[in-house]
């Protein structure tokens, strides 16, 4: 029986996506019944993405456009396979893969139309789809992976400890010396209050016998005890006799965030210096959305390494689209069709970790930097630069392939890894056995041939 982190694979659909290779300029699309009529069935009938019709229909444009050329028009009832592999032999020196994806549209184009009475003879029948040659997989070995998401711990770990010991200053000082209007903006900042919230506080929000502080929307956050200290003596001990928590030397509200003190001379105030070596860390640490970041990120990459999902997969999902009860992920694949995936204990939690520290109400799973809906594109860039960062050269197909080299390196079966990461054609998964060498020097060598007998 395939064990829990096995089980939490994604069943992916192995359709073939539109490669880099297929150039940006588009011809101009003239309406043509037949092309129309097919992308309609390619599309409704077939069950194929939008974004795989769209490549089709570039395809049959450039097509019909050097019939045209070629003969000044394009009869469907007279197109022959010589005009056909003109064509192909007029596309010159083109990679394998963009080669058979012409070939496979102008295949099925024709078989449709075959099928449908529209020409008496399939002129591409005999066509020949080129060999693509595979290529071994890139992925992460053991190491290379397990070493990267304990940098995107210790992120996290970092983060957290820059901002204990900054409320651990805040403490000290407050014991010594009575509180400053900059310690209690530092210290609110800590406990990841927005600054347009932050102007607003009032004295009575604050609770001095529990530690809670009322935000808008019947939302509260609890301080912890040194925390409440701070703010409980801060309140008793100030001179100016104010409805708000933040003020001026002068008694005077802050009424714009951008009367605010920046977080460097926050942090100066504690008597942090910029000579610190830790100094850039530690301002970063007080935007509570460099720590959401952090668990955003560890977040993407623990998703992509527990379940293989595809980049365009993951960038898809919302926030409903993720049962904690069930500890599952609905996705959606190629196609429009959904599979429920389900997730192992560490993508679980990493999962609920980032989402717990959302105060946002997007709903989308993954954001951007800028709070704004995370594309395939920007997902592409994040997980380039968090690899980065590790020091290593890869993509989210790379982790992708990494998932799949892990199950067969446990020992699953082939034909449960197929259905599983949901490989159409045998032959991909096993291009994955092909890559633990260790593993096969291993096999090898427990077979005796017993050459020693032999003379």
């Amino acid at each position: 029986m395939v064990n829990r982190q096995a089980s939490a694979v994604a069943r992916l659909v192995g359709a073939v996506l539109v490669d880099a290779t297929l150039p940006k300029k588009t011809e101009p699309h003239v309406s043509n019944p037949y092309i129309d009529q097919f992308l309609q069935w390619f599309t409704t009938e077939r069950g194929r993405s939008r974004k795989s019709a769209d490549a089709y229909l570039w395809e049959l444009n450039r097509f019909f456009s050097f019939l045209k050329e070629e003969n000044d028009r394009a009869d469907i009832q007279k197109i022959s396979r010589f005009q056909i592999r003109s064509y192909l032999t007029s596309l010159g020196n083109i990679s394998a893969s963009t080669r058979e994806r012409t070939v496979s549209c102008l295949k099925s184009f024709f078989r449709f139309l075959s099928l449908e009475g529209y020409i008496a003879t399939n002129p591409a029948e005999t066509i020949s789809t080129p060999v693509i040659r595979k290529k071994v997989p890139n992925f992460f070995s053991r190491t290379q992976f397990i070493g990267l998401l304990g940098d995107l711990n210790n992120k996290i770990i970092q983060i957290k400890n820059n901002r204990e010991l900054i409320i651990k200053r805040i403490f000290e000082r407050s014991k010594e010396y009575v509180p400053t209007t900059s310690s209690i903006i530092l210290l609110i900042l800590l406990y990841d209050i927005p600054k347009q919230e932050m102007v607003k506080l009032k004295s009575t929000d604050f609770n001095p016998s529990s530690g809670r502080i009322q935000l808008e929307n019947k939302k509260f956050i609890k301080l912890e005890k040194n925390a409440k200290y701070v703010v409980k003596r801060y309140l008793e001990t100030r001179i100016q006799d104010s409805d708000y928590i933040l003020t001026t030397k002068t008694g005077i509200r802050y009424k714009f965030i951008s009367q605010l003190p920046s977080k460097s001379d926050l942090l100066m105030n504690m008597d942090f210096s910029k000579d610190d070596k830790n100094w850039n860390e530690l301002v970063k640490s007080i935007d509570s959305n460099h720590l959401l970041l952090a668990h955003r990120n560890l977040a993407i990459i623990t998703l992509l390494l527990g379940t293989g999902i595809r980049r365009s997969e993951l960038s898809g999902l919302s926030k409903r689209n993720f049962n904690k009860k069930d500890s599952t992920i609905t996705v959606t694949r190629k196609g429009g069709d959904q599979q429920i995936i389900e997730l192992n204990k560490d993508v679980e939690k990493s999962l609920n970790e980032y989402l717990m520290r959302r105060a946002d109400k997007n709903k989308e799973l993954f954001l951007t930097n800028n709070q704004k809906n995370m594309t395939s594109e920007n997902l592409h860039y994040v997980v380039k630069n968090i690899l980065a960062e590790s020091g290593l050269e890869g993509s989210a197909h790379t982790l992708r392939h990494t998932f799949v080299t892990e199950l067969v390196r446990i020992g699953v079966s082939l034909p449960v890894i197929q259905s599983l990461v949901g490989h159409r054609n045998a032959n991909t998964t096993i291009r994955y056995t092909h890559i633990i060498s260790k593993d096969r020097r291993s096999a090898v060598s427990k077979i005796n041939l017993d050459f020693s007998k032999t003379k």
